[in-house]
Formats: structure tokens, C-alpha cells, sequence
């Protein structure tokens, strides 16, 4: 969807996407989604 994680090898977990700077404000998003986690 916004590209900003894929799926590790075991396919249960998630990794940052390397191609993730493709999505201008994926930075932004970074930054509220580690908020919301650390909720």
C-alpha cells in the first residue's frame, strides 16, 4: 500500500523497505507509526 515495510523470510514479520523513499513522506509516516506502537 504505502510500501513502507515488507515481509521478512519466515512471512510472520516485517522489515523496513529499503525502497520505502519512493513514497515522498515515508519518513512522516515512520514517525507516527513508531508512535502509535510505543502507545
Amino acid at each position: 500500500m504505502f510500501g513502507l515495510f515488507e515481509y521478512t523470510g519466515a512471512h510472520y514479520a516485517l522489515q523496513i523497505n529499503p525502497a520505502s523513499d519512493v513514497n515522498v513522506a515515508h519518513l512522516d509516516y515512520f514517525h507516527f507509526i513508531g508512535r502509535v506502537i510505543g502507545m
